[in-house]
């Protein structure tokens, strides 16, 4: 009967939310020692101690890609190659601006919620491509459940604990895919225009379509 009453969307939906924040509340208190900034992963390279925000935490080495998403969420209309402290390593990174610019959006341009708002934005995708997971699974003829497997790709822990784009990308395809599958072209064209503006690649998507 549980079975049962658990073959909605909601299900897989949930299970995706609990295990996001569980990994996003592991990492916050053992790796991070409670500091959101650390997610951004900021190193000295890119950013400049003295011109970056106060309260974040910069890195000697071993930096990575959301320390960028973070300086675009800052002001997604500023597109100079150094602003807010921090240097683009290269020119790309400035068409990648969905992610940045739905955590500007979201934080209503305050720039110290920032950090919390870009792991909000990923915990946020990863429960839509579950309850979207859950929506193809049951138009498969399986139980909804089984849509988790969508969210519980591998790749998107390391997403989660770095700020990096990928489950946006990958909830905007997945919605653009059955957007397609409905019979609404128009729309599934906006959803992949937004995960290509999140993540190039998704480029790919498009063409097999």
């Amino acid at each position: 009967a549980i079975w049962s009453t658990a073959n909605r969307p909601a299900a897989p939906a949930a299970l995706a939310l609990t295990g996001a924040l569980g990994i996003v509340g592991f990492r916050l208190l053992r790796a991070a020692h409670g500091d959101p900034t650390l997610f951004v992963m900021a190193e000295r390279a890119f950013a400049n101690p003295a011109a970056t925000p106060h309260g974040l935490t910069i890195l000697p080495n071993n930096g990575y890609d959301g320390q960028f998403f973070y300086r675009l969420a800052l002001d997604p209309a500023n597109l100079s190659h150094t602003a807010f402290g921090i240097t683009l390593d290269d020119v790309y990174r400035l068409q990648r601006i969905g992610y940045p610019a739905l955590t500007w959006l979201v934080t209503a341009g305050h720039a110290s919620l920032v950090p919390e708002a870009l792991i909000a934005v990923n915990v946020a995708a990863l429960t839509c491509i579950a309850w979207l997971g859950g929506i193809f699974a049951r138009d498969a003829g399986r139980h909804a459940v089984w849509g988790v497997l969508l969210a519980g790709y591998f790749g998107f822990v390391f997403s989660l604990a770095r700020d990096t784009a990928e489950p946006l990308a990958a909830a905007f395809l997945v919605a653009a895919i059955l957007a397609t599958r409905r019979g609404r072209p128009v729309l599934a064209g906006l959803l992949v225009a937004s995960a290509a503006l999140t993540r190039e690649t998704a480029l790919v998507v498009a063409v097999a379509l």
